[in-house]
């Protein structure tokens, strides 16, 4: 059995850097050598030929970064036979170039169900997937507290997330008013009313309620429109959230760029500098509770929701069919809905004002983080599944 080859690259924050780390810290406890490749290194090079110049098990890579690596013309993978893992870690649609890439050892392991169900449909069915969640993160060599100690917090509520204008998204398919642009409207509107659905599904059923079904050809170029109609998504939630908790008086400290150029103003939100990711998961430690304003993941599960519960503080969440199954309400996790967003400050002073239910939520929420959402659990899926890849990969059919 050979190491496995873990690439790392550019990352805003250093979130997949960290990532990195910790999932290979991961492989080695469970007994595996790692071998890390920075691409972003002057002598990346030489960190490849050393990396391949003895027996490797697999390469990984969030977001398939290296996946176009060649031999002679043929894929570095392919030349040598190992897997390529390619760990999104956001919808598949910010990746459709690198995921094209002729690579028949390749396997993608997507954070939300439903991306796989649009892999398979937008490539064929020509891709190997599996679902595999973000894994928590935690603050290495910090001192952690037990779960008996009292546990200081100096932050009520804490939020980390850059600003974007939504309007100023939204103007580079409005510009001009098309048909198109009508349809990209009507997506959005489609989204915003609903508490979860996935791009790809929205858009194909307010065509289909248009009764209007599209080669794959233009479909294809819809959904290279679809990252637009996703940050707009986002950036419209982001603000929708915060003006909501605007009004309610409860202090939001806020960690992310761009945020004075916000239309939000008040005094209970405080803005902080935009910080690292090592530095955010130690706010976390210091925080009572931890908003979480999610991607558009219908059935997946953020980094963000994980992490603050493991460093031990009250997730509190935009509501998905995958927290709904992993968790419960009220008991290990707080969920909100973006259908009843006017409900949520009441739920936050509801948990400030019952500090022996808040710790119940949090004290639960870490166990059950410990027990199924470490990158620990999440390597183990991972070598699970290139097991049985190779296994089968290896049958000779007559």
């Amino acid at each position: 059995m050979g190491h496995i080859v873990i690439y790392k690259g550019q990352s805003q924050y250093d979130v997949l850097r960290v990532f990195t780390d910790q999932l290979g810290e991961a492989f080695k406890s469970l007994g595996r050598e790692v071998y890390n490749v920075d691409l972003l290194a002057n002598n990346a090079r030489q960190q490849l030929q050393e990396a391949f110049s003895q027996p490797c098990e697999f390469v990984l890579a969030f977001n398939a970064m290296g996946i176009d690596l060649q031999i002679s013309g043929k894929s570095l993978y392919d030349a040598l036979s190992i897997p390529f893992i390619a760990v999104l870690v956001d919808d598949p649609i910010y990746h459709r170039e690198r995921l094209e890439q002729p690579v028949e050892n390749l396997m993608i392991a997507c954070v939300d169900r439903s991306h796989i169900n649009f892999i398979n449909s937008y490539y064929g069915s020509q891709r190997t997937c599996f679902f595999l969640p973000h894994g928590g993160c935690t603050v290495a060599g910090s001192n952690s507290i037990s779960d008996e100690q009292p546990r200081p917090s100096r932050i009520d509520v804490l939020f980390g997330g850059s600003y974007q204008d939504p309007d100023s998204v939204r103007n580079i398919w409005a510009s001009q008013n098309t048909s198109l642009t009508k349809l990209l409207d009507d997506i959005v509107d489609y989204i915003l009313s609903r508490d979860f659905i996935s791009l790809a599904v929205a858009a194909e059923n307010v065509l289909a309620s248009k009764s209007i079904y599209l080669s794959n050809e233009l479909s294809n170029k819809l959904v290279s429109l679809l990252p637009l109609v996703d940050k707009y998504i986002r950036s419209y939630r982001r603000c929708e959230c915060l003006r909501v908790l605007a009004g309610s008086g409860l202090r939001i400290d806020i960690y992310g760029s761009n945020w004075e150029n916000a239309r939000i103003k008040a005094n209970n939100l405080i803005i902080h500098q935009p910080v690292g990711f090592l530095e955010m998961l130690g706010l976390m430690q210091q925080a009572k509770i931890v908003l979480n304003i999610g991607p558009n993941f219908p059935y997946g599960g953020h980094e963000r929701v994980f992490s603050s519960m493991l460093n031990g503080a009250v997730t509190l969440t935009d509501i998905n069919q995958f927290y709904l199954e992993e968790f419960n309400d009220g008991e290990d996790i707080v969920l909100y809905s973006w259908t009843k967003l006017r409900e949520l400050p009441q739920k936050i002073y509801g948990l400030l004002d019952n500090q022996d239910k808040m710790e119940a939520i949090r004290l639960a929420g870490k166990r059950k983080t410990e027990e199924k959402h470490t990158w620990h659990v999440r390597a183990e899926k991972i070598l699970d599944t290139v097991e049985l890849f190779k296994l089968l990969r290896n049958i000779k059919v007559s």
